[in-house]
């Protein structure tokens, strides 16, 4: 018997990408409004599903389009033609997506046709399928990847897999040093040298991409730093650009990547990621991943500015961190606001003292962080981590 699985797209595009690829449809009738057909969210999601299965048929997609989707007789016109013309076969009906009056009326129109079950997904347990008809809910088996996650939203991945695996690997060759620099996150000697090395380069985004003159001139107090030095052995005085990023930032972002990508639920991770969206607009992710199939970014600042200000050499440290963290939390408003996500989970990752106040997160950046739901993993969550008293799930788990 033909299998159709019937869908309603919506800016929620993940439960309907899961219950297709469950499911594997001999035809898929994808109903849409006319805003959700001007976005193209059929062509994504079609995109998408092309990424997990090369043989994807894109001609067993039958697209059915409402333009009054707020009138109840235009939707079961649009419902009647899609049923008939599709004929007969074992329909399953994804009531997920859509407004309430045409999930309503998708079910009206279903409810009494002995060949069709319906089911929805609760945004809390996007990996289930749970039915009306009483049955034991549907666990979803396909554990999505960043690629498909962001293709069904109309996002393009503009770094090569290339330069992606070998950040992968660069982060996994430098996982335990990373890590003992969390450690030290709190030691003075070991922040006042990080923050003298930086301040050593005259242009910290050059020494970045093209490498930088050994450091032969300072005298560094934290062993830690010293140690590292020994091991990012230079070549004629040089040390290579990707020492220079591992000192001045990178070791934060590598720390946060290999504490995230082994644990349970997580399918796929990623450093350093740049996408581009429907309209043109570019986006930079430190670390993103997925996790029960919900997608997750983490932005991380050590607190240090990235350049020195030619105008304004006196600027204070503290003024340079407040800025650097009113720019992250821009950032994260900008791509929450673009990606409208079935579960946007923003995350902060700062190592600075100065988010402080009388030792509490400041109340304002705390409150423009819960507006975003971003969680904050400040300097001693990182340093719990890196010790072992405290596990990655259980920040994942907590709520902003």
């Amino acid at each position: 018997m033909k299998k159709i699985h019937l869908i309603l797209l919506s800016d929620q595009q993940i439960p309907n990408l899961l219950s297709t690829l469950h499911f594997k449809p001999d035809v898929l009738a994808m109903v849409e409004s006319s805003r959700m057909k001007k976005k193209k969210k059929a062509d994504y999601l079609i995109e998408a599903l092309k990424i997990v299965n090369n043989d994807f048929n894109s001609n067993s997609c039958k697209p059915y389009s409402i333009e009054q989707v707020d009138d109840i007789d235009s939707v079961k016109q649009v419902l009647t033609k899609c049923y008939e013309e599709i004929g007969t076969g074992q329909w399953t009906v994804n009531l997920t997506g859509g407004n309430k009056l045409l999930s309503f009326s998708t079910y009206d129109f279903f409810k009494n046709k002995t060949n069709a079950k319906m089911l929805y997904t609760e945004v809390e347990r996007s990996n289930e399928g749970i039915w009306l008809h009483k049955e034991k809910p549907i666990t979803y088996i396909h554990q999505l990847k960043i690629k498909e996650f962001l293709t069904s939203y109309g996002y393009k991945i503009l770094t090569p897999q290339k330069a992606i695996d070998r950040s992968k690997k660069i982060a996994e060759d430098n996982c335990q040093l990373a890590i003992e620099f969390a450690k030290n996150i709190d030691y003075q000697p070991f922040l006042k040298d990080l923050k003298t090395y930086r301040q050593s380069l005259p242009n910290v985004e050059e020494a970045r991409e093209n490498g930088a003159k050994y450091p032969i001139d300072i005298e560094f107090k934290s062993p830690i730093i010293q140690k590292t030095m020994e091991i990012f052995a230079p070549l004629k005085d040089k040390l290579p650009k990707k020492q220079v990023k591992f000192l001045t930032g990178e070791w934060l972002e590598i720390f946060c990547y290999n504490a995230i990508k082994n644990i349970s639920g997580v399918t796929d991770a990623a450093i350093g990621l740049n996408i581009e969206d429907n309209e043109g607009s570019k986006n930079e992710f430190d670390v993103v991943f997925i996790r029960n199939n919900s997608f997750y970014f983490i932005e991380c600042k050590t607190g240090l500015p990235i350049k020195k200000n030619p105008n304004n050499e006196s600027k204070s440290f503290e003024s340079s961190i407040g800025e650097s963290m009113n720019g992250i939390l821009y950032k994260i408003e900008a791509i929450v606001g673009s990606m409208k996500a079935l579960k946007n989970n923003p995350i902060c990752a700062i190592s600075s003292s100065d988010i402080y106040k009388e030792g509490k997160i400041k109340d304002s950046i705390q409150t423009r962080a819960k507006s975003y739901n971003c969680k904050i993993w400040d300097k001693n969550e990182l340093l719990n981590i890196a010790q072992g008293r405290k596990s990655i799930e259980e920040l994942l788990n907590e709520r902003p």
